[in-house]
């Protein structure tokens, strides 16, 4: 069941301004624990770059964390990271950026807007909080 209160619809025509992005999910097993996070923006959380993250998917009573991983608006930005750099080094390298969707296919006046590369590695622990 979802704990989102603010409502949506895709119906209508054209490509819609959603308040929540489609997330990206990354998990990574290590020391016989899978760890497993989900970045997402979402307009209750003032369209933030979120993570939610659970340190042991396999432990019951692990909560998933959620936090801020800016303190900006990103506005309509969907998430992108480095898969070859997370399968490697296990550092999630996010690509940033503040953009603009209208709704069906109307225009949104934005800026130039600067891009970042957002870095975040997992704590080691299962305790530690991301």
């Amino acid at each position: 069941m979802s704990q989102r209160k603010t409502p949506f619809s895709l119906s209508g025509l054209g490509t819609k301004g959603i308040p929540i992005s489609r997330p990206q999910v990354f998990a990574k097993a290590r020391d016989g624990r899978t760890s497993i996070g989900m970045v997402f923006r979402d307009a209750e959380r003032d369209s933030r770059v979120s993570l939610a993250y659970c340190a042991d998917i396999a432990k019951p009573q692990q909560q998933w964390q959620v936090r801020d991983l800016t303190d900006f608006s990103v506005q309509f930005w969907e998430p992108a990271y480095d898969h070859a750099r997370w399968q490697q080094d296990g550092v999630l390298d996010l690509f940033v950026q503040r953009s603009g969707q209208g709704d069906a296919e109307t225009l949104q006046a934005v800026e130039p807007q600067t891009a970042h590369v957002l870095e975040f590695k997992p704590p080691e622990s299962p305790q530690s909080p991301p």
